[in-house]
């Protein structure tokens, strides 16, 4: 009988062994989960811009040019995405998407602008009707010209500034970013011998890096400016800079 015991014995040894090889490896080749900043990065490769609703969304199938500045590494690096993290990450894109949505009811703004990776713009046009003209300006010339004022934001702050100047003012905005922002800036303008008070605005809006002009048109030749500019939305890391030139 004893001779029978031993070898089911061992057969029921050895019959163990592989279960717990195969528990072994299963935890081995579970995926290391990242952290959120890092997935973020990730993702705001890939935000884009629904030019129909105006509303910024997680393109998966974005196309890989030279204009949207994606690599192969980039889908590797999506793939691998934690699907906690990407859900977050689309929370956060609504968040935006609403506030986006208030301020096209907002009258005393005139244009909304979408920034994506690699600078990609996209400009929503609201007004036209506003006494002041704003258009965007191609060519960075900040540096050539006489500052007025300087604003610099952190999350929640707004700042504000007046002086008189002639019919046109420019403006170039920085926004350093590791997350999405949402920044307003709003104009009175009043001509010196007119008593009307005209207004206008600009959001801007995005998930990276911006560095933009634009130029602000009063038609009147002596002009008394007033801007207010207020961050809505910008992580802590991240600073917003507005100057005002002639």
């Amino acid at each position: 009988m004893k001779k029978t015991l031993f070898p089911l014995a061992f057969l029921w040894a050895g019959l163990s062994l592989p279960s717990c090889s195969q528990d072994d490896e299963i935890i081995a080749e579970s995926p290391i989960m990242r952290d959120y900043q890092t997935d973020s990065q990730v993702l705001t490769k890939f935000v884009d811009v629904n030019y129909s609703t105006g509303k910024y969304f997680i393109n998966e199938y974005k196309k890989r040019s030279a204009m949207s500045y994606l690599t192969n590494q980039d889908w590797l690096d999506l793939q691998k995405v934690n699907p906690i993290n990407y859900k977050r990450y689309e929370k956060e894109l609504e968040e935006l998407n609403r506030l986006l949505a208030e301020y096209e009811k907002d009258p005393n703004i005139s244009k909304i602008i979408y920034t994506t990776y690699g600078g990609k713009i996209y400009v929503k046009e609201l007004r036209n009707d506003r006494l002041i003209q704003i258009e965007r300006t191609e060519n960075d010339l900040s540096m050539s010209r006489t500052a007025y004022q300087t604003f610099t934001f952190t999350q929640g702050t707004s700042s504000c500034t007046s002086f008189n100047a002639g019919a046109t003012i420019h403006t170039n905005v920085k926004i350093n970013t590791s997350g999405y922002y949402v920044c307003e800036l709003k104009c009175h303008s009043q001509g010196i011998q007119d008593t009307h008070n005209n207004s206008s605005g600009l959001v801007f809006s995005g998930t990276n890096n911006t560095n933009i002009d634009y130029t602000w048109n009063s038609n009147l030749p002596s002009t008394s400016w007033e801007f207010t500019g207020t961050i809505k939305t910008l992580s802590s890391s991240s600073t917003a800079q507005i100057t005002f030139t002639n």
